[in-house]
């Protein structure tokens, strides 16, 4: 008697998907088929956990607007996305990672440190910092690395100052927040670079208590909330973690990757450098934080309840992630998703997440975002990569990418001039 074979189940894909070597700007080609398929697909992550991948924009809104859907990364379903997410970090047991009154009690006591009238406020430092750093590459031009010289000294500078922490302690916080948010570092490594930046706020937050108050976050934290007991010190230090882990990587690789894509759009970038209307700057930075992908994962959450998303079942404790670039390009929310014009209407984008863990940090991001990028542009006349496109290095291997490394040149001379005519 003959016995009809039985095919196995075929294996979910892994996530996450390889990236196409023609533009590292674009996602994996693969989200793009799992978006125009259903905008949910079942995942395989690296431990053989699995998942749910979000690609399409209007599900990444409903699902992250969702009570149902937990941010708690404690909880035993979450999705571990590497090995670097499966350990035990202090953004882990921050506001970030709670949901409800806890996640919003902790929040308002950092919210008016982001809030436009601050943003406003800190406008003026910004262009200084920028200033300065432009002065110090022509100073020692006509050649430098817009990563190591502008683009991460800016937030650098600013969020030190901001915080109230020591600027001679930055390649120390650059070099911890590095290692613990990379997707190569291995669950011991990413868990000792935090607890070497817990170790050090520890110690700092004795330091600041025994001063008199001042305007920065750290002195206020210490001073309004923790010493009259409305935050515990863990949650303090891990506030903080979160606070100086934010701060850095995201601006600087937005800066560092947007010169980067407008120099490949030389009538763009010529838009963007000769304006000196406002509106046309803010408006081509919501196109660069559509187009330019930064937050590649990290927005995991996990199902409290079963969820129906268009006849699709998310059921009680199963994993999601919610895959940032992908639903940038989403052709159901923006038109002609794959084209770069700054020139069109301000998209509706997700760079910074939605709902009620919206990016804390997004008016000062946009901030410095629209006055570095200009500033560089209008004070180096003939920029230019120093290496072909193809041979500039970009950095995958983290929660937030962008290049490594992005050597460029400029006319000199004429640069020079505009430094002495300013």
């Amino acid at each position: 008697m003959n016995q009809q074979k039985t095919e196995a189940p075929e294996s979910p894909p892994v996530f996450p998907s390889p990236r196409a070597d023609t533009c590292p700007f674009d996602p994996p080609p693969a989200y793009e088929e799992y978006r125009e398929d259903s905008g949910i697909t079942e995942i395989r992550l690296w431990n053989d956990q699995t998942a749910w991948l979000i690609t399409r924009a209007g599900y990444f809104r409903a699902l992250l607007n969702d009570p149902r859907v937990s941010a708690v990364r404690a909880h035993p379903n979450m999705p571990k996305t590497s090995q670097m997410a499966a350990a035990k970090l202090p953004t882990r047991a921050s506001f970030r990672s709670m949901d409800g009154d806890e996640h919003r009690r902790l929040r308002r006591m950092v919210t008016r440190d982001f809030s436009m009238p601050k943003v406003e406020a800190s406008k003026a430092e910004i262009r200084q910092i920028c200033d300065d750093l432009i002065d110090k590459m022509i100073a020692e031009g006509p050649t430098a690395d817009i990563i190591t010289d502008y683009a991460f000294g800016l937030p650098t500078q600013l969020f030190c100052h901001i915080l109230g922490v020591p600027f001679e302690k930055r390649q120390f916080f650059e070099t911890e927040v590095t290692t613990m948010f990379s997707r190569s570092s291995n669950i011991e490594k990413s868990e000792a670079a935090g607890q070497a930046l817990l170790g050090y706020f520890r110690d700092f937050v004795d330091e600041v208590a025994a001063q008199e108050p001042r305007q920065d976050i750290v002195s206020r934290l210490v001073h309004e909330q923790y010493a009259k007991g409305l935050i515990d010190l863990p949650d303090l230090l891990n506030t903080l973690v979160l606070l100086i882990g934010g701060g850095f990587d995201t601006t600087g690789n937005g800066i560092g990757s947007s010169v980067h894509l407008l120099l490949q759009h030389p009538a763009q970038l010529a838009v963007l450098r000769d304006t000196e209307d406002q509106k046309v700057i803010d408006n081509a930075v919501e196109h660069l934080l559509r187009y330019v992908p930064i937050i590649d994962t990290g927005l995991d959450r996990v199902a409290l309840e079963d969820i129906d998303l268009d006849g699709h079942l998310i059921k009680a404790g199963e994993g999601i992630v919610l895959n940032v670039p992908a639903a940038n390009r989403d052709p159901r929310d923006f038109d002609k998703p794959d084209e770069f014009d700054i020139t069109g209407p301000a998209p509706a984008h997700i760079a910074f997440g939605y709902g009620p863990h919206l990016c804390l940090g997004q008016n000062l991001a946009r901030a410095e975002l629209q006055i570095a990028i200009p500033t560089l542009l209008k004070r180096l006349p003939g920029l230019a990569h120093a290496l072909p496109v193809d041979e500039i290095p970009w950095r995958f291997d983290r929660q937030i990418v962008g290049v490594d490394a992005l050597p460029v040149t400029w006319d000199q001379e004429a640069a020079v001039a505009l430094r002495q005519s300013r």
